[in-house]
């Protein structure tokens, strides 16, 4: 009987880890929202992908952010919006890329490793 809620709870478990976003890596990052910094200097990445895309988080795990691509210097940037919810899912908008950093009238987000 046991076995089989094991079995389960593992699915839940990976279901969990796969929406949260996957930072693992040590990095220096600029996160501003409306002015505030939210993070800057330590921070964990996923590393910067295709086109600049990249997710970050606070060491402690209280904020996260994301920019997903959408064109070549043209993306979308999310936060998680509420200390230590698990996922970049609240829209901050339209951004661009500007030098090393993805920027809008809004937020700022810069990782370097």
């Amino acid at each position: 009987m046991l076995r089989p809620v094991l079995c389960c709870l593992g699915l839940l478990w990976a279901g969990v880890a796969f929406a949260r976003d996957d930072v693992t890596l040590p990095a220096e990052c600029i996160f501003i929202v409306k002015g505030t910094d939210v993070i800057r200097g330590d921070c964990l990445t996923d590393g910067i992908g295709s086109g600049g895309a990249f997710a970050i988080a606070s060491p402690d795990g209280q904020y996260r952010a994301r920019v997903r691509v959408r064109a070549p210097g043209v993306g979308e940037a999310f936060w998680n919006g509420v200390a230590f919810a698990e996922t970049a899912d609240v829209p901050l908008g339209a951004v661009v890329l500007i030098g090393a950093c993805w920027a809008s009238d809004k937020a700022k987000l810069c990782v370097a490793h």
